[in-house]
């Protein structure tokens, strides 16, 4: 896991598609090879492919992946690897999902991590937070802004479902109610 940290924070992961279906191909080979093929796991292809390759990338070598083996990276990484490591390798596979399963986790139960739920979506550019979004609603089926409004109340309710795009959950005229916790 520290190889992996030193792996990303060397910032050599592209912000774009840098492969094409052959080597993507190629890609998901390797995966496959490093992993269920055989007994135990080489973590290092598994670092290396999960952190030299961007997320798009990576999208192309799932599909490859799913193509020839009839599971997702996701699939795999879940098989083989298993606690902090594992949940690093599908941040890197997915960040989306990844992220989406985060702000439902912080949302879901009794109570809020309203900390977590900030940091979650603080920084995020909105088509960032439109596909995180998309993908909240297909795996929950029901939308993150519904999850907020149900978990969140007054200004800070206001705030996020403002942030997110999700202002048409509000109410009439931002209403708050003395009863929301103001």
């Amino acid at each position: 896991a520290e190889y992996m940290g030193l792996a990303l924070i060397a910032g050599q992961r592209p912000a774009t598609v840098t492969i094409d279906a052959a080597r993507a191909d190629a890609l998901a080979q390797q995966f496959y090879e490093a992993g269920e093929k055989k007994m135990g796991t080489n973590d290092d292809v598994f670092i290396d492919i999960c952190t030299r390759y961007s997320p798009q990338d990576l999208e192309l070598v799932d599909a490859a992946y799913q193509r020839l083996r009839n599971k997702s990276l996701q699939a795999a990484i879940s098989k083989e690897c298993s606690g902090h490591y594992k949940k690093a390798l599908l941040a890197c596979v997915n960040p989306i999902k990844f992220t989406a399963h985060l702000l439902h986790k912080s949302m879901a139960g009794v109570g809020t991590d309203d900390a977590e739920l900030v940091r979650l979506l603080a920084h995020r550019p909105k088509e960032e937070v439109d596909a995180i979004k998309v993908c909240y609603l297909a795996e929950y089926k029901k939308s993150l802004g519904e999850w907020i409004k149900g978990d969140t109340s007054g200004h800070y309710r206001i705030s996020l479902l403002s942030y997110i795009g999700d202002a048409n959950l509000i109410g009439p005229k931002g209403a708050v109610t003395v009863d929301e916790g103001l």
